[in-house]
C-alpha cells in the first residue's frame, strides 16, 4: 500500500547514480529543466494527495461515512483585514463543516 502511495512521489527523484552525479556536481541530471520545473510545480499537489488518501484510509471503523474534502481557500477567497471580515469568514466555514457533519460525512480539510 505505502509503494502505491509513494510512487508518484518517487518516480520522479531519478535513479541513484543519478542522484550521486548531482550530489558531487558532476551533472544536472538527466531531466530538462522544464522537467524539473514541471517537477517542482507538483510536488504540493502529489503531496497532497498522499496525505488525504492515508487519512482516508486511518478512518476506519465499521460505518463507512462518505468523506468530504473541503478545501479552506474557497472560504476564504479575499483578504480579511478586519474582525467582521473574519467572523464572516468562519461563520461561512463552520456552517458548510455543520452541514456536512449534519449528513454523516467525515471531513478532510485541504
Amino acid at each position: 500500500m505505502a509503494a502505491a502511495l509513494l510512487s508518484p512521489l518517487q518516480g520522479r527523484i531519478g535513479t541513484d547514480d543519478d542522484k550521486e552525479s548531482v550530489k558531487g556536481g558532476k551533472s544536472l541530471g538527466k531531466s530538462s529543466l522544464t522537467e524539473m520545473e514541471s517537477d517542482l510545480a507538483a510536488v504540493d499537489g502529489l503531496k497532497s494527495s498522499v496525505l488525504v488518501k492515508l487519512q482516508e484510509l486511518s478512518i476506519g471503523g465499521e460505518k463507512k461515512a462518505p468523506v468530504r474534502k473541503i478545501r479552506v481557500s474557497e472560504f476564504f477567497n479575499r483578504p480579511i483585514q478586519t474582525q467582521a471580515e473574519l467572523d464572516k469568514a468562519l461563520d461561512l466555514i463552520r456552517d458548510s463543516l455543520q452541514k456536512c457533519i449534519d449528513e454523516g460525512a467525515v471531513i478532510i480539510l485541504e
